[in-house]
């Protein structure tokens, strides 16, 4: 017995064993070639899909058969060859069916009366606007936005230097001296501060040498004050070592990725622009031009506008966090970002990394130095613009001064929009050869109260965009407000959903759409549908991978959509994004008459108020002095304000998923002290979620207390001295 049994495993040894494992080796080898089967499944009908699944199962059975056989036959190396190239063009054919029948489906949508419509008025000015989702936006009468034709030119003071463009300047005036360290700010003692600058003395007329990134010039004349006599030169100086540094990343990514196909991208943040405001004669109009063109069917690039991009609030840094970072602002740092530098310190990846990190040039760009309204700077990325002094040589304090009849500085910096610098530093950072790089800019014109102040950037940034699409083939390019503003009645509910609507717009190569139609016809589908900032988020890193955009790591929130890949449903909700009640563009915001107002509602203003005036309490000022050179003599200048009067209430419920209510107050107040104006937003639990000063707060900088945000200190101007520290 034991003899046969042995005799029985030496069979099962000799001849099983090896035609199991060659069995197990054919199959996997299978399994991996079916992995690399690159299906837009999704795309199809349901009659194409399950056709493409019949015959992928039929090519399973067909490999399963040569597995069976394999152990007993032996097959020659021309019939497995033929094999392999017979499922590879099963799998090209499949491919091109995906295609044609993707390619079908768009055609489709532009031919249907309803995308025609759509298409027909997207490029129009009202707060609502047509959309297949869900997410509605009641129709408002707009009150008359653009009541004046304002025209805007910058002419501060003297232009007495010119750039030669070949890295000197030519200086006019007799005396002048000369400082090359631009105003980004740097860290002492846990304040902030610009960076000293290092002047250099000179005697003209005579032309310099410009080797910097920047170059500040002051004349020294007797008719004119000295702030006046700035000129400011800046250019884009490539980094050599960077560069060489990221180029042979970039190679190594290639080798590792032989297959992937670089694409540069490129995100201009214009702040506080709606969708609406952007189609205005006052807002965008010449850039909205420019966007309509590309939608020509022969455009080397194409534009695609969105109606539902809803912001996460109406503060700068809460909506560019998850537009860079994939996270969102926490509520516990909405205080103290300003004034601290870890204000942001949850961020687990800035999206300047993740490119880094794949070999990417990155570059930063905001004039003031300051990231997102934040003193976090932009530090990981290889290149900056350099920053301006606006507010240290006074041209803040100029800003939409009358230089002639019907004509405003704006955002000027002597004899130059603020916004221009910025713009030719990108500009020359595109230029450069390698094929993978990322910018963003930030441009703050539009931060002005005046509804027209977004005109004076249009025809600058219509001819950026122009010329930085004609450098670059393989550029896509995101246009994106990061949240509206209201008007200036600032109780209309119109200002209210403009504040949540702001403008986007994608604009990509044609040739990269005909290669991948599932993109275009997602993008679309998607201009319809709703979708954040956070989305963005992915949505970039994903073309960081192009083609091969699944293959996204790091930072990736459960609740996004990648905008190139997935087609948003459009049942798609306020909730499923991750947006909050009281920032939701979605349903109707019930504005409460006066008759209406009750004690609560009073309660809760003077809960606000109480709020406001310990910023500047004794125990306050004293835990924020501690981690200053404290005086214990420091009399704040800020005063107590008191309520004037409610000048609006508007209220929205949201269910919870266990059926528990939520109740959102935004209360518009007046305080006695100057006329000053508050919005606040609170829920039934008392807890605020958003406290903003409305009215024009910087007027107070002169008597400001420095331990206290200059929006929550209200001082008499009259008495400019600040109070020691």
């Amino acid at each position: 017995m034991r003899r046969q049994l042995r005799k029985l495993c030496i069979i099962f040894v000799v001849f099983c064993v090896p035609q199991i494992l060659l069995l197990v080796g054919l199959t996997s080898f299978s399994q991996k070639n079916d992995q690399k089967m690159d299906f837009v499944a999704s795309q199809y009908d349901d009659e194409q899909r399950r056709e493409g699944d019949r015959a992928h199962k039929h090519d399973i059975m067909e490999d399963n058969a040569d597995v069976i056989m394999a152990p007993q036959l032996h097959i020659p190396q021309d019939n497995i060859d033929a094999a392999q190239g017979e499922r590879k063009n099963n799998n090209l054919k499949r491919k091109q069916i995906n295609v044609q029948a993707i390619n079908s489906r768009i055609k489709s949508i532009k031919e249907s009366k309803s995308y025609k419509q759509f298409e027909g008025l997207i490029f129009n000015s009202s707060v609502h606007s047509e959309s297949d989702s869900i997410c509605l936006i009641p129709k408002l009468e707009v009150p008359n936005i653009c009541p004046k034709n304002i025209a805007w030119k910058c002419h501060l003071g003297p232009t007495f230097s010119h750039n030669n463009g070949n890295r000197t300047v030519h200086v006019t005036c007799d005396d002048f001296r000369v400082n090359t360290i631009d105003r980004t700010l740097i860290e002492q003692n846990d304040v902030y501060v610009p960076k000293p600058a290092k002047w250099t003395y000179h005697k003209g007329p005579t032309v310099i040498e410009f080797n910097t990134e920047y170059m500040d010039i002051a004349c020294k004349t007797k008719s004119l004050r000295e702030r006046a006599n700035h000129n400011y030169h800046t250019q884009f100086i490539p980094k050599k070592k960077r560069n060489t540094e990221q180029h042979k990343k970039l190679k190594e990514q290639l080798l590792f990725e032989p297959n992937w196909q670089p694409i540069s991208l490129l995100v201009v943040s214009l702040d506080s622009l709606s969708r609406a405001h952007a189609h205005r004669s006052c807002g965008l109009p010449k850039t909205m031009t420019f966007l309509k063109n590309l939608k020509r069917e022969n455009s080397p690039f194409q534009s695609f506008l969105f109606n539902r991009f809803n912001s996460a609030g109406t503060d700068n840094i809460q909506n560019l966090t998850p537009l860079f970072s994939g996270q969102n602002f926490e509520n516990k740092d909405e205080y103290k970002y300003k004034t601290k530098k870890n204000s942001l310190d949850h961020v687990e990846e800035w999206i300047w990394q993740y490119a880094n990190i794949r070999g990417y040039l990155t570059s930063c760009g905001n004039s003031n130095g300051m990231m997102m309204g934040s003193k976090t700077k932009w530090n990981a990325c290889h290149y900056r613009p350099p920053a301006m002094a606006h507010q240290e040589h006074g041209w803040m304090a100029r800003e939409n001064e009358q230089v002639s009849p019907g004509v405003l500085s704006g955002f000027c910096e002597g004899d130059h929009f603020l916004h221009e610098y910025t713009l030719n530093y990108t500009q020359g950072f595109l230029k450069q050869p390698h094929s993978a790089k990322w910018a963003a800019i930030d441009i703050n014109a539009h931060h002005s109260r005046k509804a027209e102040s977004i005109n004076q950037v249009d025809e600058d940034l219509r001819r950026f965009l122009e010329n930085v699409l004609q450098d670059n083939a393989n550029l896509v390019v995101l246009l994106l407000g990061d949240h509206g503003k209201p008007y200036s009645d600032v109780t209309h509910l119109g200002g209210k959903y403009e504040s949540l609507l702001p403008f986007l717009s994608i604009i990509m190569p044609s040739w990269l759409l005909e290669m991948k139609p599932d993109i275009h016809y997602n993008l679309l589908v998607n201009q319809q549908r709703y979708l954040t900032h956070m989305d963005l988020y992915l949505s970039m890193k994903s073309l960081m991978h192009f083609p091969n955009m699944e293959q996204v790591s790091g930072t990736v929130s459960d609740d996004v959509i990648n905008v190139f890949t997935q087609e948003i449903s459009r049942k798609r909700s306020c909730k499923e994004a991750g947006i909050p009640a009281w920032s939701c563009a979605c349903g109707k915001i019930k504005e409460l008459d006066k008759s209406e107002w009750g004690l609560l509602h009073y309660e809760t203003v003077n809960f606000v108020i109480k709020f406001i005036n310990n910023k500047h309490s004794k125990k306050t000022l004293y835990k924020v002095g501690k981690r200053k050179d404290w005086n214990p003599l420091h009399d704040t200048s800020c005063m107590d304000i008191t309520l004037d009067k409610i000048l609006n209430i508007q209220v929205r419920e949201e269910v919870g998923a266990d059926g528990s209510i939520a109740i959102y107050y935004q209360l518009l107040f007046q305080a006695k002290q100057f006329k000053t104006v508050w919005l606040a937003i609170v829920d039934n639990k008392w807890t605020i979620h958003k406290l903003h000063q409305k009215s024009t707060y910087n007027k107070f900088q002169p008597c400001s207390d420095n331990l206290v945000e200059m929006e929550f200190c209200v001082c008499d101007i009259t008495k400019s001295k600040k109070p020691p520290n």
